[in-house]
């Protein structure tokens, strides 16, 4: 017996949760290389990639990350990848939910789409006063009134 196609309705929050699923992936991923560089010397680390990318480690670019890199303590790195792995899991428990289109993922939806609502728009209207304007603030203030609207 052949499946047949989510109704329409539930077409958006596949769309959705496709979309959760990508940022979770891609937030395990960075979680687990933050976790990976704890013990790292995290300054070598950048000189070997700044001569992998031919940049001269001279370059007032690349002494710039390499000491931001060298000031980086293991314990804010293994922070850093603690809390990314936890929002990872929130992503893909929230992508789940949403592609079985339960209500419990649609509220955490909600609550998580309306926070980014209105901390985008602040920051959007503050850099807006000191005119600074971002195509990408924007777009993510417009993606978000549109999972809003469609909520």
């Amino acid at each position: 017996m052949a499946e047949s196609a989510p109704p329409k309705e539930h077409a958006g929050l596949r769309v959705i949760a496709v979309f959760k699923l990508f940022k979770a992936i891609l937030l395990t991923v960075v979680g687990f290389g933050a976790l990976r560089m704890v013990d790292r010397d995290l300054a070598e680390v950048a000189r070997v990639w700044a001569h992998r990318f031919s940049i001269d480690p001279e370059n007032h670019f690349a002494r710039w990350l390499i000491r931001k890199a060298a000031a980086v303590e293991p314990n804010n790195l293994r922070h850093i990848g603690e809390v990314t792995l936890l929002f990872a899991l929130d992503q893909l428990v929230e992508a789940i939910g949403l592609w079985f289109n339960q209500t419990w993922a649609k509220y955490m939806l909600l609550i998580a789409t309306t926070v980014v609502f209105f901390r985008e728009t602040y920051v959007l209207v503050v850099q807006a006063i000191h005119g600074i304007f971002s195509y990408w603030r924007l777009a993510t203030v417009g993606i978000t009134v549109a999972i809003l609207a469609y909520m």
